[in-house]
C-alpha cells in the first residue's frame, strides 16, 4: 500500500473531499506507475489523454498501473472479486493481473507492444460502499505511445572468414553478417557500391548476405521515427600472384641450359607457392619443372604456371626458346602401319623416330614416353607417344611426340523383315539396315544383305546377322525375333455320326477361347447343308433328298487364330432312311463299279451297338446259305451272280430280322 496518496481525476474532474460531497472510491496514480522498455527501463506513465516518447528501438515490455483509493474503502474493492483491470491496444485486449500488495495491475506476460493509443479501463462490482463518501466503480484511462529517434543506436558488420578475401578454390563465398534489428518494426537491407552508387540487392533483407563477388557493401536498417543506421565492409577480390619474365624470348646456347630472368611477386607467405613448367613444340625439360628456373634442352616453348596453396589462384607465363649458337636435334616420328589410328583392323602400330642434327651428325639414344629405348615401338592403345632423343656425339638432345587415335565404333545396324509374325511355313525376308559399307554373315552361314527364312518353331525365332564395317573393319551383331504363331488347338470327336432321316445333330469340335472355327460341308444326297460356314455346327437338321438311299455329309473344320488355321479335322454324317429297330438296310446291290451301292451298307444308328454282335446269314432262292458272319465284315456281293438273296439278321439281343436283298448288274 502507498504511504502518501494523492488523487488524479481520471476523467479529468477534480471532486472535493469534504463532508457530504462524493469523491472517486479509486483512480490511476500516474505518478508512481510506470512503463516498462523491453530493456528493463522503466518510465513513468503519461498523465490522462498524454504521450509517452519511446527510443525507436525499444519495445514495452510490460506496465505497472498503480492504483490509490479514497480512504477506507480499499478492502471493499480488493476483497471484490470483480475488481478488474483490462488493456486496449489496436486490435487486441489484455486482462490485467492485480497485485494486492502493490495496488498496481500488470499485463499476465510480458510483450513487444509499440507505439499508439493505449486505453485502461478499471471497474469492480463495489459500488459503492456502505458509508463511503465515494461514488465511481469506473475508471478509463488513456494515454499515446510514440517512437523518437535513438540517437545512440548504430549497426556494425561481421565478415566470415575476417579477412574478407575470396579465393580461387571452387564455391568461394564470403558471409556478411549484419546486427540484427531491434524489433519488427525494423527492415534490413544489403546494397552494392556499383559506379558512384548504392544499388539494392534484390532479396537482400536479411542480416546476414552471403556473396562471392568483391566489391563495397552497405547494410541498413530502417525503423520507426526515421530510426535508420548503417555500416559498409568491403570484400577483396582474389589475390594472384604475379610472374615478371624479363626475356620472354631466350637463345639456347648450350645442350642444358637454365631459364633465367623470371620472377614472381607474390604477398603470401614462405613456402605457398608451388611452380610447374611444361613445355611444347619441341621442347624438353631436362631437370627442375618444379622450380622456377628449370634446365632444358631443346628449343622449345616453356610455360611456367604458378599456385598459391591457400587460395589456389595461379599465373601463367610462356618463354619461348630459339636455337642458339649448338646444334639442334630434330626429331619426326612417323607410322610404319601407313595410318595412325588404332582400329579393328591395325590393332597395333609400329612408330618409328627419325633424328637429324641442324649441323653435323651423330649416333642417337632414344627415350620413348612407355618406357622403351628402341628407334621403333608397337603401340596397341590411343594417347600421345613422346621420344626424347639425345645425340651422343655431343649429348644435345631433341623432343617429338605423336598422338596415336582409335576408332573401334561398331557400324550401326538392324535388321527389318517383311513380316514379325507368321503361320506355319510362310517365309518372312529379312534385311540388314546399315549406313556404312559393310560385309554380312548371317547365323546359317549366308553372306548376303537379304536372308529368307521359314521359322521352324512355333514362338520366338531369332536370326542373328554379324555386320563388319569395310572402313575400320570393326562388327556388331544383330539379332531379330520372329514369332511363329502356333497352331490352335483342334478337337473333333467323334469323327464319325450315324442319322435317321430328319435327325438334328452337333459337331463336338472344340479349340481355344480366341480361336475361331471355320467349316466346308460336301453332301451326298442330304440337303440344306451349306457349303461353308464359320462357328460352331449346331443343331443342324440332317435330311435325305432322296429315301431311296442313305446319304452323308464329309465336313471339313479348321481351327483358326491371328490368320493362322489348324491341321484339318474330318468329321462323316451318315444319314440313313426310315430304319427298322434303327438299323438300315439297303433292298439293292449293283456291284457294277458305277461307285454307288456297290457293296451292301448295312448302317447301325450311333447309339447301336458293335457291328460284331449283330449275326447275318444269306440264302439263295433255293435255301441254301452263302453267307454267314457279323456285321464287322461286309458282304462282298461281287462273288454272288445277280437274284434275289434272303437274309436274317440276328440283334445282340436275339431278335431276327428278315427280308430280301437283290444284286444287280446294269447291263
Amino acid at each position: 500500500m502507498f504511504i502518501s496518496r494523492f488523487w488524479v481525476s481520471v476523467l479529468g474532474l477534480w471532486l472535493l473531499a469534504s463532508s457530504g460531497e462524493a469523491q472517486d472510491c479509486f483512480e490511476v496514480n500516474t505518478s508512481n506507475s510506470r512503463v516498462i522498455y523491453a530493456s528493463g527501463e522503466a518510465v513513468v506513465l503519461p498523465a490522462l489523454n498524454g504521450k509517452s516518447q519511446m527510443p525507436c528501438t525499444q519495445t514495452i515490455r510490460n506496465f505497472a498501473f498503480a492504483i490509490q483509493f479514497a480512504t477506507g474503502v480499499e478492502r471493499y474493492f480488493e476483497d471484490s472479486t470483480q475488481f478488474t483491470g483490462v488493456l486496449s491496444y489496436k486490435s487486441s485486449t489484455f486482462v490485467l493481473l492485480y497485485d494486492k500488495s502493490q495496488n498496481t495491475f500488470r499485463l499476465a506476460s510480458d510483450q513487444q507492444l509499440g507505439e499508439g493509443t493505449y486505453t485502461l479501463t478499471l471497474s469492480s462490482i463495489m459500488c459503492t460502499p456502505t458509508g463511503a463518501l465515494c461514488s465511481n466503480c469506473f475508471v478509463q484511462y488513456a494515454f499515446q505511445v510514440e517512437y523518437v529517434n535513438d540517437p545512440t543506436w548504430g549497426v556494425s558488420i561481421e565478415t566470415e572468414p575476417d579477412p574478407a578475401v575470396l579465393t580461387c578454390l571452387p564455391g568461394s563465398q564470403v558471409t556478411l553478417k549484419g546486427s540484427p534489428p531491434p524489433h519488427n518494426g525494423f527492415q534490413a537491407q544489403w546494397s552494392k557500391l556499383i559506379g558512384v552508387q548504392f544499388v539494392n540487392i534484390p532479396g537482400a533483407t536479411q542480416p546476414n548476405y552471403v556473396t562471392a563477388q568483391s566489391g563495397t557493401y552497405l547494410y541498413t536498417v530502417t525503423g520507426p521515427a526515421g530510426c535508420r543506421a548503417s555500416n559498409l565492409t568491403s570484400v577483396r577480390p582474389p589475390e594472384y600472384p604475379e610472374i615478371q619474365v624479363a626475356e620472354p624470348q631466350q637463345k639456347l646456347n648450350s645442350c642444358a641450359q637454365s631459364i633465367g630472368g623470371v620472377t614472381v611477386v607474390d604477398s603470401s607467405a614462405p613456402g605457398n607457392l608451388a611452380f610447374g613448367w611444361t613445355a611444347s613444340l619441341g621442347g624438353v625439360i631436362l631437370s627442375g619443372s618444379n622450380t622456377l628456373n628449370p634446365v632444358i634442352g631443346a628449343p622449345g616453348v616453356y610455360t611456367l604456371t604458378v599456385r598459391r596453396a591457400d587460395n589456389g589462384c595461379a599465373d601463367t607465363a610462356a618463354i619461348n626458346i630459339v636455337p642458339g649458337d649448338i646444334p639442334v636435334v630434330q626429331v619426326n616420328i612417323s607410322s610404319a602401319s601407313g595410318t595412325d589410328v588404332l582400329d579393328c583392323k591395325n590393332t597395333t602400330l609400329t612408330l618409328q623416330a627419325q633424328a637429324s642434327l641442324s649441323a653435323g651428325s651423330s649416333s642417337y639414344a632414344y627415350q620413348w614416353s612407355n618406357g622403351a629405348t628402341t628407334k621403333e615401338i608397337a603401340v596397341s592403345q590411343p594417347g600421345i607417344y613422346a621420344v626424347t632423343v639425345t645425340a651422343l656425339d655431343n649429348g644435345c638432345v631433341g623432343y617429338g611426340d605423336k598422338a596415336v587415335f582409335q576408332n573401334t565404333q561398331p557400324p550401326v545396324a538392324s535388321i527389318s523383315s517383311s513380316r514379325d509374325t507368321v503361320c506355319a511355313g510362310e517365309l518372312v525376308v529379312l534385311s540388314v539396315l546399315t549406313p556404312d559399307p559393310a560385309t554380312f554373315r548371317w547365323s546359317d552361314g549366308s553372306t548376303g544383305m537379304l536372308l529368307n527364312v521359314t521359322p521352324p518353331t512355333d514362338g520366338s525365332n531369332i536370326y542373328t546377322v554379324t555386320v563388319t564395317a569395310n572402313a575400320n573393319g570393326c562388327s556388331t551383331i544383330v539379332e531379330k525375333n520372329v514369332a511363329r504363331i502356333p497352331y490352335p488347338p483342334l478337337t473333333c470327336l467323334p469323327s464319325e455320326i450315324t442319322l435317321s432321316h430328319g435327325q438334328t445333330a452337333t459337331l463336338n469340335c472344340a479349340t481355344s477361347l480366341l480361336a475361331q472355327l471355320q467349316w466346308t460341308a460336301v453332301s451326298v444326297n442330304v440337303g440344306s447343308i451349306p457349303p461353308s460356314g464359320v462357328g460352331p455346327v449346331q443343331g443342324r437338321r440332317f435330311e435325305l433328298n432322296s429315301l431311296k438311299a442313305p446319304g452323308r455329309v464329309e465336313f471339313t473344320v479348321f481351327a483358326r487364330r491371328s490368320g493362322c488355321s489348324s491341321q484339318p479335322a474330318q468329321v462323316v454324317v451318315h444319314v440313313v432312311p426310315p430304319s427298322v429297330d434303327g438299323i438300315y438296310i439297303p433292298e439293292i446291290i449293283t456291284p457294277d463299279a458305277d461307285g454307288q451301292n456297290g457293296t451292301w451298307n448295312i448302317v447301325l444308328l450311333s447309339d447301336a451297338a458293335d457291328p460284331s454282335a449283330y449275326g447275318i446269314v444269306i440264302y439263295n432262292r433255293s435255301g441254301a446259305v452263302v453267307w454267314e458272319n457279323t456285321l464287322a465284315t461286309p458282304f462282298t456281293a461281287g462273288r454272288f451272280p445277280d437274284g434275289v438273296y434272303f437274309y436274317v439278321l440276328t440283334t445282340p439281343e436275339g431278335t431276327p430280322i428278315q427280308g430280301a436283298v437283290s444284286i444287280m448288274r446294269r447291263r
